[in-house]
């Protein structure tokens, strides 16, 4: 990849682009207004929770199978969502639930968005209308827009769509501690794209490999904002109006500067 007269900060952003990961119902954005938190239990229970992850995971799968740009993202989602299940296994009843409970409702708003897109019906105001209206994005592209997309506008709403303040709390440092699985498969990601890439390939050799930690760290750093501005949800109305505002501006910001590198 080769960025065309950036200055070196552009440079930096560029490689903490290539280096995320998925920690990863785009449905209309939402403001804080027009989305209800809705309490916990409405969905699944006992086993219904996995059962709802497996069908997530089944869809996401089935789609990482199609040659469309959808199945680029795809191929490291279901990675990541498979990942994550191995993790959670000897957890507590309560806190696996949580999690299951989370990354099925997570998962929804990439597959409702992808529906919605088939269908043509796509509203220009969702998350995703930037992903699908660029089809012409190489792989790399397709995957960071779709983690963009996925990891600013959508995890705050899976949250307080579906569990109230305690169990976000509680259940906070749990999620986070997915980011294990989400390394494994960011390593990965990172590696192949480099092989494709020979700018990143000299970037990561004269940063001595440093710049793969940075990108992890930097992953686990939006995974963290967003849950904290799930919290501010339900805390302080009117400052988590301000700063949603900002980070959709910043997903606006780096959807089109994805677009403004192209592959050697």
């Amino acid at each position: 990849m080769r960025a065309n007269n950036h200055p070196m900060w552009k440079v930096t952003f560029t490689v903490w682009l290539l280096m995320l990961a998925p920690a990863c119902m785009a449905q209309n954005e939402y403001t804080a207004a027009e989305q209800p938190a809705r309490q916990s239990g409405s969905f699944y229970a006992g086993d219904e929770q996995h059962v709802g992850k497996q069908h997530s995971l089944q869809l996401i799968d089935s789609i990482a199978g199609l040659p469309e740009k959808a199945g680029d993202f795809c191929k490291v989602y279901v990675k990541t969502m498979s990942n994550i299940g191995m993790q959670i296994r000897d957890l507590d009843t309560a806190t696996k639930s949580f999690v299951e409970k989370f990354e099925a409702h997570f998962a929804d708003y990439f597959i409702d968005a992808w529906t919605d897109h088939k269908k043509n019906c796509l509203p220009g105001s969702s998350a995703w209308s930037f992903f699908f209206s660029n089809p012409g994005a190489r792989p790399w592209q397709a995957v960071l827009l779709g983690i963009n997309a996925h990891i600013n506008m959508d995890i705050w709403q899976s949250l307080v769509y579906n569990f109230i303040l305690e169990e976000i709390r509680k259940y906070k440092k749990p999620l986070l501690a997915t980011q294990s699985s989400i390394r494994k498969v960011y390593y990965e990601f990172f590696e192949s794209m480099k092989e494709h890439n020979p700018y990143l390939k000299r970037v990561n050799f004269f940063s001595m490999g440093l710049a793969r930690t940075f990108g992890n760290r930097l992953v686990y750093k939006w995974r963290r904002r967003n849950v904290n501005l799930a919290i501010l949800y339900y805390k302080d109305p009117e400052k988590f109006k301000r700063k949603l505002a900002i980070i959709t501006r910043k997903k606006q910001r780096i959807d089109e500067r994805i677009l403004r590198y192209r592959s050697s």
